[in-house]
């Protein structure tokens, strides 16, 4: 076809030609790196967020290794504490109150609270709080906490007594001093 031109108009329909096959080269070369940012978009937020989430906790990270030596010095000096605390456990006189009322509470009685005032204080006593299944239990209870050198009286108001099973109490024991 291009034989049918004449020789002037040749080489413009050339140039013409050629600029279109350059400007459809463009074109399609646009179009796929427009396509690709497309789908690379994601990924670089993606990648980016995650990055900027890697570099907070790494500088957390760092806050809390500065802290560190601070913290080994609390834990050391709270393990000896525990250390003394468990060589002197058998001297220490609330956890010879709480094993005794353990001991004396038994599977028939469920104590959920006990609170204790030390002997110290004007008006030395333990309250004790929990669940008897029985009138017999509680009354067993009581007995048994009276018959230690540890607790002195204990009244058991009425209102204790009042329902047959299930029942909730709360007992103010006298501490005795030994």
């Amino acid at each position: 076809m291009i034989n049918l031109i004449p020789e002037s108009s040749k080489k413009d329909v050339k140039v013409e030609y050629w600029c279109r096959v350059i400007g459809v080269w463009f074109f399609l070369f646009g179009t796929g790196v427009l396509v690709g940012a497309v789908f690379f978009i994601p990924t670089y937020v993606l990648i980016e967020t995650q990055t900027v989430g890697y570099l907070t906790e790494y500088g957390e990270t760092n806050e809390k290794l500065e802290q560190l030596p601070e913290i080994e010095t609390v834990v050391n000096k709270s393990n000896q504490i525990a250390s003394i605390i468990m060589d002197e456990r058998e001297n220490i006189p609330a956890l010879r109150l709480l094993r005794k009322v353990e001991e004396v509470s038994g599977e028939k009685v469920s104590i959920s609270m006990v609170e204790i005032r030390p002997v110290g204080s004007e008006e030395p006593r333990m309250s004790v709080s929990g669940v008897a299944k029985d009138r017999f239990d509680l009354m067993q209870f009581r007995s048994d906490m009276e018959s230690s050198p540890f607790f002195g009286d204990i009244d058991l108001p009425l209102t204790q007594y009042a329902s047959e099973r299930d029942i909730n109490f709360n007992l103010l024991v006298p501490l005795i001093n030994e």
